[in-house]
């Protein structure tokens, strides 16, 4: 073993908080001991890690599962590198996801970014299980949403659900329990997520894919109210705008992210 002093930037998108680390400090086969080791050390805390390349504009989540949050905040990070107020058209790679990604992103406060994603995406199955759950499988992560609150045995229940719907090989596995708001098209999600790699099951305070899933779930529930943007409330009570043109295959998501700090920390390889 031997030790590596990495520097970090510590984000805040809608309440997901997320560690970046350099891609090319730290080889593709270390990310997820490297990412679990990032999230145990005292300081950091996070719910996240992800491994970028500011160059290539890439972002490898450790598990790498697709992550909307960690997205917008990888965003943000390229806005705030920029003297710039706004950038137009930001190409991103992503990992876990094959279609087009661009960015549109505004400098809202000295550490803080208001971004605007546009997803192609092609390769999504929404199943209707029951009238309260459905099944959502995006590029790389799967999300079960179900209408109604989270029960007391919700871990079990994540792993059980796993299980019987044969989701052992998905990176990435988020229960989304669902609730309607009193405002018009108005939701609010508490969001369990899985994932494989890193073996982290936590209660993320956003999840930007769950929001994604959840519109597409309603989407399919009701075909009329197709294209109407949906505001998802997360459990942080921050908001994740998000709709779909089925037509174009094309999703709009719209949130804000926050730096919270940078600095270095040393772990072990």
């Amino acid at each position: 073993m031997s030790t590596v002093n990495l520097s970090y930037s510590k984000w805040d998108p809608n309440g997901n908080i997320t560690l970046f680390l350099s891609a090319n400090a730290v080889a593709q086969t270390d990310q997820a001991q490297v990412a679990k080791q990032a999230l145990t050390t005292k300081g950091l805390e996070a719910e996240q890690v992800g491994f970028i390349d500011c160059h290539t504009n890439t972002l490898r989540m450790a598990g790498g599962e697709f992550c909307l949050n960690a997205t917008t905040a990888f965003a943000a990070h390229l806005q705030l590198q920029q003297s710039k107020p706004a950038l137009q058209g930001l190409h991103l790679n992503v990992c876990g996801f094959h279609g087009a990604i661009t960015a549109h992103t505004h400098k809202i406060a000295s550490k803080s970014v208001e971004v605007i994603l546009s997803l192609h995406l092609e390769q999504t199955t929404v199943k209707q299980i029951t009238d309260s759950i459905s099944i959502v499988e995006l590029p790389s992560i799967t999300h079960v949403l179900i209408h109604g609150q989270p029960p007391t045995d919700a871990e079990a229940l994540l792993l059980n659900l796993i299980d019987l719907h044969h989701l052992e090989t998905c990176p990435c596995v988020g229960v989304v329990w669902w609730n309607n708001c009193p405002e018009i098209d108005t939701y609010a999600i508490t969001p369990l997520v899985y994932v494989r790699d890193v073996h982290t099951t936590i209660w993320e305070q956003a999840c930007g894919s769950g929001s994604l899933a959840l519109t597409l779930c309603l989407d399919n529930m009701h075909p009329g109210c197709m294209q109407i943007p949906k505001h998802i409330v997360q459990p942080s009570q921050g908001r994740i705008t998000c709709s779909y043109d089925h037509a174009t295959h094309t999703a709009i998501c719209k949130s804000t992210a926050h730096l919270m700090q940078e600095g270095s920390v040393t772990l072990t390889i």
